[in-house]
């Protein structure tokens, strides 16, 4: 089942840990509550208010825009991606929804290349398809080879990074790294034994710093990864009963609010 109802933001200031060697863990249960404002953790905040030339009833939460080079990339469930400059207005769609050659069926991960625009979305069968700034159709190519349920995924250092939901037994990698037409640079084992849960949720991606970070809701050690494309740990997620189970449950849905889920993460410089 896809985790949809829980939401928590956790913003981490990794510069104001100590000066040691430990890593920074984070434990909801020794949290004390307490309001952060967006001006804590940003410099600069601005609201944007999208036109109305074309309807995004369908935006889903779950799925957050993607803001590069002043435009805003936007999945909608209906029309599938959308781009609007900066300020709102609307630019166009990428492709379009359908079976047909250079359509897509899912297109809620995507990601784009900074420098040229180029918009890499994955598709149902681990099909990305690739288009231009303009929403134009390039090419298609399969990462069904390398097997497992793909994740996410993130354009990085002019390569293509993902990640795989790791709750299926099928699933070989913690992640991959491949060239924009599939072929593998570079691979991660699993990090856990096979398992099974009721819980369809995945992790998450951002960069900072120029380092990629990414986690899972099923492990403990959230990865950074660098330019040269070694890894390394970052900071640590505590174990307790409140972590999703690596097993299959009975009456998961009622039972959905003993567990912690990861939505974002934020990571920022205590001033």
């Amino acid at each position: 089942m896809k985790v949809k109802n829980i939401l928590i933001f956790l913003v981490l200031s990794m510069s104001c840990k100590e000066n040691n060697n430990e890593f920074y863990v984070f434990n909801p249960e020794e949290i004390e509550e307490k309001e952060i404002s967006l001006s804590d953790i940003a410099d600069d905040i601005t609201y944007v208010q999208f036109d109305n030339s074309i309807p995004i009833d369908g935006t889903n939460p779950n799925f957050a825009p993607i803001y590069v080079n002043n435009k805003i990339y936007l999945f909608e469930n209906e029309t599938g991606i959308l781009t609007f400059r900066g300020d709102g207005k609307f630019l166009n769609k990428v492709g379009k929804y359908g079976r047909g050659p250079g359509e897509y069926i899912r297109g809620s991960e995507f990601t784009v290349d900074e420098k040229t625009g180029t918009l890499y979305v994955c598709d149902f069968g681990n099909i990305v398809k690739v288009f231009s700034v303009a929403g134009e159709f390039l090419r298609d190519f399969s990462l069904n080879k390398y097997g497992g349920s793909i994740d996410e995924i993130q354009f990085y250092n002019d390569c293509l990074f993902i990640t795989y939901n790791l709750q299926y037994q099928y699933s070989k990698y913690d992640w991959i790294l491949s060239d924009t037409l599939g072929k593998l640079l570079k691979k991660k084992d699993r990090s856990l034994p096979l398992f099974k849960s009721n819980y369809l949720a995945g992790g998450g991606i951002y960069i900072y710093n120029n380092n990629l970070v990414y986690w899972n809701q099923f492990l403990d050690t959230v990865y950074s990864i660098n330019l040269d494309f070694s890894y390394r740990a970052n900071f640590i997620l505590s174990p307790g009963n409140y972590r999703l189970p690596k097993s299959y449950i009975d009456n998961p849905l009622g039972k959905l609010t003993q567990y912690m889920t990861l939505e974002q993460i934020f990571e920022t410089k205590c001033v």
